[in-house]
């Protein structure tokens, strides 16, 4: 069963007339949504909810943010000035690093030279042999750079793998879902369980069901409305079918 749970949070102000009494001031409500074994999902604004986090809480942060291409998400803008969109990047990412022991990412090779200066440790190469996004070669671009910084969990044998990739029906109004069988392998080779995931943009839902496959325990940010609900929809239909076997 999904239980929701509504928590207030300090972010924006708005007055609220409560019968005769004065106007008295009242937060942002904020929904979860507790899925059961560890895995739980906010609508919420992750900076915002990153800042209120304790030093090291996960051991492994994972994401794939915005790359600030001009994609059409429903919400958020993905064609920010260049320099609002690294300042903003560098105020999630230092928080990452504070909460979390681990954090990798996909960046998108356009932007893997602002990342590259933020000193990560080592790369992953991620290679899609049927990927058909266009290369500034003039072909095709069928790999994708996943960055590496703090602690290794556990040795990690090679840093390139490869997987097939392929669409998903139940994840097509996302204009950019991560494959979860390829994403669920990632994980699987950066930690094991028992450990505490974190994902600051959890789009889709993909992290969340990877990690509800692996047993590990979850905590997700998606500040979209709509992108929140159907997230909690696709995890849901995953976690409905597996606790029938």
């Amino acid at each position: 069963m999904i239980n929701f749970k509504l928590t207030i949070m300090i972010e924006r102000d708005t007055d609220l007339q409560i019968g005769n009494k004065p106007p008295c001031t009242i937060h942002d409500v904020v929904c979860s949504t507790d899925f059961g074994n560890g895995i739980i999902l906010y609508n919420d604004d992750c900076l915002q909810a990153l800042r209120k986090l304790n030093d090291k809480q996960f051991n492994l942060a994972i994401t794939d943010p915005p790359y600030n291409v001009g994609r059409l998400y429903n919400e958020h803008d993905d064609e920010m000035p260049l320099l609002e969109y690294e300042n903003w990047c560098k105020d999630w990412f230092n928080e990452l690093l504070r909460v979390s022991e681990t954090v990798v990412m996909t960046i998108g090779y356009k932007n893997l030279k602002f990342w590259m200066n933020l000193d990560p440790k080592h790369m992953i190469i991620w290679h899609k042999p049927n990927q058909n996004s266009p290369s500034p070669l003039g072909g095709f671009n069928a790999y994708e750079p996943v960055l590496f910084w703090g602690k290794l969990q556990k040795r990690i044998g090679h840093d390139i793998f490869k997987t097939n990739i392929a669409m998903q029906e139940e994840a097509k109004w996302h204009n950019c879902p991560k494959h979860l069988p390829s994403w669920t392998k990632l994980i699987d080779m950066l930690v094991d369980k028992p450990a505490k995931v974190l994902d600051p943009f959890t789009g889709s839902g993909t992290t969340a069901i990877a990690c509800y496959n692996l047993k590990l325990e979850f905590t997700g940010y998606e500040l979209d409305a709509m992108y929140y609900k159907k997230a909690c929809k696709r995890i849901k239909g995953y976690t409905s079918q597996m606790a029938l076997w």
